[in-house]
């Protein structure tokens, strides 16, 4: 009995998450030079590495706290935000992978993209969390903080290195 009951728990918000992870996993290989990992983490300022990590980890680890149904009208709001930012997120890196040499590509707001549209597909997330699997109180706009902060320091990253390249 206790087994059937564990099945809920994996039915969460983290699902929405994997597209994303995949998205990035399998096409970060293809992005202009600046991107790769071994150049895209070198020098980075300390205090702008570890923020947005611990940021990352939040955003991305709340989900599995939450069961993933869609009854509200802010949850089906949330689910259009999320699919809005997942087809700019994917346009982002495919425009940097086909086009880098663009204006769009060469552009601040072009080059950092990729690190600027995970707010929308992330807040849509919020938005669809609604009521944990464990009683704690819970509210959208502490989980939104989060993921502008996360992206603050995401962007500030990518902007470091734009202004190494442009």
């Amino acid at each position: 009995m206790k087994q059937i009951s564990l099945i809920k728990y994996l039915f969460n918000c983290f699902w929405l998450i994997i597209p994303l992870l995949l998205i990035s996993f399998f096409l970060v290989k293809y992005l202009p030079e600046a991107f790769q990992v071994n150049i895209f983490w070198s020098n980075i300022p300390l205090p702008v590495k570890n923020f947005e990590n611990i940021f990352r980890i939040i955003v991305m680890a709340l989900p599995v706290f939450f069961p993933f149904f869609i009854k509200s009208k802010i949850q089906r709001t949330g689910l259009a935000v999320y699919f809005t930012g997942v087809i700019l997120y994917l346009f982002s890196y495919l425009a940097l992978i086909y086009f880098p040499e663009s204006n769009w590509g060469k552009s601040l707001i072009g080059f950092t993209a990729p690190a600027t549209t995970p707010v929308l597909w992330l807040t849509g997330i919020g938005l669809i969390m609604n009521k944990p699997f464990f009683n704690i109180q819970y509210r959208k706009w502490i989980y939104i903080i989060l993921v502008i902060a996360f992206c603050v320091f995401h962007f500030i990253h990518t902007n470091i290195i734009y202004n190494r390249y442009y």
